[in-house]
């Protein structure tokens, strides 16, 4: 991937990815950074067995987002943990104790807050309502939508659309991540 992005710069970009609760991941980051050359770091909560509600994960995660942050790397968590239902206390834990710790770089939160049959509209309702306050720990914080929308309700995807306004539409990045169908019929 490194090497792909470094001789295509204009097409690629290369994040790295790193299991946050690993003693390593810190020493990771930097070294995707400036060895790598990466532009943003992608972690998966779920595949890392990451749990925001507990302190000492909480800690591990938000030590690697200031690594990240003072590297100037884009963050792209994966939120979902894998516990079902994700639930509000996730979300709430995520924006009081991790999301802070990278003030300076966008957050993109994949899977539109969801990301597996663990979606609940509530975990995504804390972020929407941070941001229409004007909580400043939102002010980097986007969304993207890759996937989510795929074989939901019409019901669901109605919530999808007013989530969409309350968040904001330039906060929100379309994309897909999976295939097939191509990305123009999943959308459509």
């Amino acid at each position: 991937g490194a090497a792909q992005a470094a001789r295509h710069p204009t097409r690629l970009v290369f994040f790295c990815s790193v299991n946050p609760l690993k003693d390593y991941a810190v020493a990771e980051v930097e070294r995707c950074a400036t060895r790598l050359h990466a532009k943003g770091l992608k972690m998966h909560f779920g595949n890392s067995v990451v749990d925001t509600t507990r302190p000492e994960h909480a800690a591990k995660v938000k030590t690697v987002f200031a690594a990240a942050n003072r590297a100037g790397l884009v963050l792209q968590p994966h939120l979902w943990t894998g516990e079902v239902p994700y639930t509000r206390k996730h979300a709430e834990a995520f924006l009081a104790d991790i999301l802070p710790a990278a003030p300076d770089v966008p957050v993109i939160i994949a899977h539109f807050a969801g990301g597996g049959p663990g979606y609940t509209d509530e975990a995504r309702g804390v972020y929407a309502e941070a941001i229409q306050r004007k909580d400043p720990r939102t002010r980097n914080l986007y969304f993207d939508i890759a996937t989510v929308a795929d074989q939901q309700t019409p019901a669901t995807l109605q919530k999808f659309a007013e989530r969409i306004r309350q968040i904001g539409t330039e906060r929100v990045l379309f994309g897909h991540d999976a295939g097939p169908p191509a990305p123009r019929e999943s959308w459509l």
